[in-house]
C-alpha cells in the first residue's frame, strides 16, 4: 500500500494527485459555496442586529465587528440608554418599548411574547429594583 492509498481506497492526497482537475474543481465549488453561505450567514446576523439596535448605527458597526450576540447588542442599548436616562430625565414610553418589543425576536422569546411583562421589566429596571446577574452567552 502507498501513502496516496488506505484499505478502504484512495486518500485525499492520492486523490490531488491522481485528479488534478477534478479535485480543482471540487475545491472550488466547495469553497464558492461556503463563501456565499457564509455571506448570506453575515447579512441574517446584520439584520438581526439592526433589528435590536434602533438605528444606532455606531452602536451597530460596533458590536457587528466584535460579534456580539443579539442578547449582548441589547443589554448594550440598555446600558446606554439607561445611562442617557439618568443624565437627561429621559426615559422611553410605552410606545417605543412596544415597538422595540416588537422589532425583536429575542426580546419576545425572553419576555415570553408578554410584551406587559417585558414593560414592567424596563420600569423596575430603570427604578433601580431589578438585579441583573451576568451571564454567559453561547453563540
Amino acid at each position: 500500500m502507498t501513502d496516496t492509498q488506505t484499505k478502504k481506497g484512495l486518500t485525499l492526497e492520492g486523490f490531488k494527485l491522481q485528479y488534478p482537475d477534478v479535485h480543482k474543481q471540487v475545491f472550488d465549488a466547495g469553497k464558492a459555496e461556503g463563501e456565499a453561505e457564509g455571506r448570506k450567514k453575515g447579512l441574517e446576523y446584520f439584520k438581526r442586529l439592526a433589528g435590536v439596535l434602533d438605528g444606532d448605527n455606531d452602536l451597530l458597526v460596533e458590536c457587528y465587528s466584535n460579534g456580539k450576540s443579539e442578547l449582548e447588542a441589547i443589554q448594550m442599548v440598555e446600558s446606554k440608554h439607561d445611562k442617557n436616562a439618568r443624565l437627561d430625565g429621559d426615559e422611553m414610553t410605552d410606545e417605543q418599548l412596544i415597538e422595540r418589543f416588537n422589532n425583536s425576536a429575542l426580546l419576545q422569546e425572553e419576555f415570553g411574547g408578554d410584551v406587559k411583562r417585558y414593560i414592567a421589566f424596563r420600569r423596575k429596571s430603570a427604578a433601580g429594583r431589578v438585579k441583573m446577574m451576568r451571564a454567559t452567552v453561547i453563540k
